[in-house]
C-alpha cells in the first residue's frame, strides 16, 4: 500500500497476534459479564506497563519500528495470562463443531461489519499514504490518535460496564429501550463537552500530549474532534445492534 519494504516485519507481528486475539477476548468477555471490572483494569494496566516496558526495552536494543509491535505482542500475552489466572466461570477453550451453523452466520454478519467499519476509518490513511507520502499518513494518524485519547480512557470504559449490565437487563427481562436510551445520555453528556473542548483547544492540548513537534495536526484534530460529537452516539448503537 505504501512502498515502504520496514513496515513489512511490522506488520507480520501484528498478524501473528490475530492467533491470540480470540483467546484473550474470550476471557475478558467472560470477566466483564461477570461485572468484575476490577480484575480487568489491574489485568490491563499491568498490560499496559509491560507493553511500554517492552516497546522500551526494544527500541533501546535498536529494534526500530518493530518495537512498538513487540511491545503490544508481549503485553497481549500479558493480559491473557493474567485473565485465564482469574479463573472466570464458564472459560473453555475446547474445539466444537456445536451450532457452527449459527456461529458462522452471526460471525459472518459481524466480521463483514467490522471489516466495513475499520476500512471506512483507515481509507483516509490508506489514501494519504499512497497518494501523497506516508508522511501525510502518519500525521493524519497522529491527529487521530489525540482525539481518540477520549475514546481510549473514557468511552471503551464505560460501554465495557454498561454491555454488561444491558445484558443482565436483558436476561432479567427489563425495559431494554429505556436503558438503552439512558446509557446514550450517560455516553454523550460525558463525550460531547470533551471532544467540543478538544475541537476548540486543540493547540495548548497536543502542545501538552504530544510536544510541540506535531503541532501541525492541530486543524485536522479540530475537524475530527467535532466529526467525533456526531460518531459518538453511533458506536453503542452498532454494539447493541
Amino acid at each position: 500500500l505504501y512502498g515502504e519494504n520496514e513496515l513489512t516485519p511490522v506488520l507480520l507481528i501484528l498478524a501473528a497476534n490475530f492467533f491470540l486475539t480470540p483467546y484473550l477476548r474470550l476471557a475478558a468477555s467472560l470477566l466483564s459479564r461477570e461485572e468484575r471490572f476490577n480484575t480487568l483494569a489491574r489485568n490491563g494496566l499491568i498490560g499496559a506497563v509491560a507493553t511500554t516496558g517492552s516497546s522500551i526495552a526494544f527500541a533501546l536494543f535498536d529494534a526500530g519500528p518493530t518495537s512498538l509491535a513487540l511491545g503490544v505482542t508481549i503485553g497481549g500475552v500479558v493480559v491473557f495470562i493474567l485473565n485465564i489466572k482469574a479463573k472466570p466461570k464458564m472459560l473453555s477453550f475446547r474445539c466444537s463443531t456445536k451450532h457452527w451453523k449459527l456461529v458462522s452466520r452471526f460471525g459472518g454478519w459481524i466480521t463483514a461489519a467490522s471489516l466495513s467499519a475499520q476500512l471506512a476509518q483507515r481509507s483516509p490513511e490508506i489514501v494519504l499514504g499512497k497518494t501523497i507520502s506516508i508522511e501525510a499518513a502518519g500525521l493524519y494518524d497522529k491527529a487521530g490518535s489525540a482525539v481518540r485519547i477520549a475514546t481510549t480512557l473514557i468511552d471503551v470504559s464505560m460501554k465495557s460496564v454498561m454491555f454488561a449490565a444491558a445484558s443482565r437487563e436483558r436476561r432479567q427481562g427489563e425495559d431494554e429501550k429505556y436503558a438503552y436510551r439512558y446509557r446514550i445520555s450517560m455516553l454523550v453528556s460525558v463525550l460531547w463537552p470533551i471532544y467540543i473542548y478538544l475541537a476548540f483547544n486543540s493547540y495548548p492540548i497536543i502542545s501538552v500530549l504530544l510536544g510541540s513537534q506535531w503541532l501541525g495536526i492541530v486543524p485536522v484534530a479540530s475537524i475530527l474532534a467535532i466529526n467525533a460529537v456526531f460518531f459518538s452516539p453511533n458506536t453503542l448503537a452498532e454494539q447493541v445492534l
